[in-house]
């Protein structure tokens, strides 16, 4: 058992564990507090942190000197800890840190065998099977390449007198190739972990030497876990130095990452996630670089929308005001179909409504033609608002000239013909789509026009299986299906690939991919699965599925028998194309 541990919870540095404050654990060590004190039970620091979870700690502990592999009187690890105290949260830390998860307590059990029932904490600890040094006892190069993708540490050591780290044990193996490949990744390992121990030496140092042996945009990908950038930790560190330091050296603020653990944005959502403060140093830092104000979550969502759909109204309007002049698109909308507008109604948060009403009120008051012609392309209705007890009209009437007022005339009446061209290219009704295009003055603002769900009249066509109509208005402007396709999504944009679909059994192409007709069969979509084998599909390939008589290869129509689709079934034995593959 690890018990309790209230010998190191009395003292300070044990305080300040509980209290998870890594810096005041940092500040403690180095005035001389012992760190390399044991309990009567034989515990240390690193198995008190881990009957808690205290991000970055752990990592101070480890850097200060305390053994990882060290075992208690009743044998016990740090991870044995996690398992008896059902702490998930610490075992990437430790695994990623070099522990050794095959020790064995007095018991006899390791650390997976205490924590049998704990699905959660089974799954994180196979993540990083077999551990690095079990990689490189095997020599295993495929191995190794994705642990230092976890961000396995390399500089700690990895017995308990200290004498080793992962260099010197691959050098004592005589695997000269294996020491090549840490010392090419070393320096970016050294900058990751600088931060999680608050070292402002080591990451100066690791940075200074330069973009191609230090990769600061170097991503953590775990597999089936998520993706995350060192500057990320910096921020919620709230280390404005590192954070400075980074951005110096080139981190992409950009980049495509896990956002609060599990919804994928570019990385300066980071500064405004939901379960940390707003700090506005940080964001002034970040937001001094370049950021994308097109780049959106998996959600879909703005950096305007992502910040005010927060908590507890904690978004301040300074933030807001910010992302304004910085000429974010307030037209943008979620993958709901809502504006910031429309989000700032639902939060009732009317001063940011105010802040969005005065941008257009300014853009109408100076006459700014091409801003209002963008929005109104993308369905903006709320060009026309009630602001300080005036609508748009007399806001307009203010100007100097009429052209103002004329021009919202007009966009009122574009929105009925867009509404029109789309509801005939749904109905399918060709003449009238090309009547609209052909008299309509400005046919290029109709082709790029969009409905609420960021549709234009390509897609919709392609949607609702018009193809008569879809390459009319391709002919028309060959441009507007790269355009459709290079609608951003969280921070990357959407690409058309080739690839054979046809691929070797137990060899995807793809991860995850599975044939088209064998998925309408699986979702029972009858009528696709009759389309498909209608566009003459190869009806002869054969997918794995797990049965209740172990794994099978099945073609689309022994998965329909399967499924009791026996009309289905009959009917890809009739029509369908049979081309076994060689």
């Amino acid at each position: 058992m690890a018990g309790e541990m209230w010998q190191l919870q009395k003292t300070l540095l044990g305080k300040a564990i509980m209290e998870g404050n890594p810096k005041l654990v940092k500040r403690l060590i180095s005035k001389g507090e012992d760190v390399f004190m044991m309990d009567r039970k034989g515990n240390t620091y690193v198995h008190y942190v881990c009957t808690m979870y205290r991000p970055y700690v752990i990592n101070i502990l480890l850097a200060a000197g305390v053994p990882i592999n060290v075992q208690n009187k009743f044998g016990n690890t740090a991870l044995h800890v996690t398992a008896l105290h059902s702490e998930c949260c610490n075992v990437p830390d430790l695994m990623q840190c070099g522990i050794n998860p095959y020790i064995e307590n007095k018991d006899g059990k390791t650390a997976a065998n205490l924590a049998s029932n704990n699905p959660r904490w089974l799954d994180l600890h196979a993540k990083y099977e077999p551990t690095l040094r079990v990689a490189i006892e095997n020599h295993d190069f495929e191995t190794i390449n994705y642990l230092f993708g976890c961000w396995c540490a390399v500089h700690l050591p990895i017995d308990i007198q200290g004498n080793h780290d992962m260099r010197q044990y691959a050098a004592g193996l005589t695997y000269h190739d294996i020491v090549a490949m840490i010392d090419k990744i070393r320096f970016t390992l050294m900058a990751v972990y600088s931060i999680k121990e608050c070292n402002h030496k080591r990451l100066k140092y690791a940075l200074s030497r330069g973009r191609a042996i230090c990769n600061v945009n170097f991503l953590q990908q775990v597999r089936g876990g998520h993706c995350h950038h060192m500057l990320q930790h910096a921020i919620r560190l709230k280390d404005y130095k590192m954070v400075h330091m980074l951005l110096e050296a080139g981190a992409d603020v950009n980049i495509p990452v896990h956002i609060q653990e599990y919804i994928m944005g570019p990385l300066y959502f980071e500064v405004m996630r939901k379960d940390g403060d707003i700090d506005m140093k940080l964001i002034n830092l970040v937001f001094a670089k370049d950021i994308d104000l097109k780049a959106r979550d998996e959600r879909g969502r703005s950096a305007l929308v992502y910040c005010i759909d927060r908590r507890d109204e904690e978004v301040t309007i300074e933030i807001i005001n910010m992302l304004l002049e910085k000429g974010i698109n307030v037209a943008m909308r979620d993958n709901t179909g809502c504006t910031a507008r429309d989000v700032a109604l639902f939060a009732r948060r009317h001063d940011i409504v105010a802040a969005i009403d005065q941008q257009i009120v300014d853009k109408i008051r100076s006459s700014d033609f091409s801003s209002l012609h963008q929005l109104a392309m993308e369905n903006y209705r709320d060009i026309f608002i009630n602001y300080l007890g005036r609508d748009t009209w007399i806001f307009a009437a203010g100007n100097d000239t009429d052209d103002i007022r004329d021009y919202l005339k007009e966009i009122l009446d574009y929105w009925k013909i867009v509404e029109s061209l789309h509801q005939h290219i749904i109905s399918g009704d060709k003449d009238e789509v090309c009547k609209i295009l052909k008299t309509y003055p400005d046919r290029d603002m109709l082709l790029r026009s969009r409905d609420k769900g960021g549709r234009g009249p390509l897609l919709l066509a392609v949607l609702f299986n018009r193809y008569e109509i879809a390459s009319h208005i391709h002919n028309m402007d060959n441009t507007l299906a790269a355009e459709e396709l290079d609608n951003k999504e969280y921070g990357m944009k959407r690409e058309v690939h080739c690839m054979n679909k046809f691929h070797p059994e137990g060899h995807p192409l793809v991860i995850g991919y599975r044939d088209l007709l064998h998925s309408a069969v699986n979702h029972h979509k009858e009528d696709m699965a009759i389309i498909l084998v209608r566009c003459k599909l190869n009806c002869s390939i054969r997918q794995k599925y797990k049965t209740s008589d172990g794994d099978r290869w099945m073609t689309a129509e022994e998965r329909a028998e399967y499924l009791g689709l026996h009309k289905l079934a009959k009917y890809i034995v009739v029509n369908g194309v049979h081309a076994e593959m060689s």
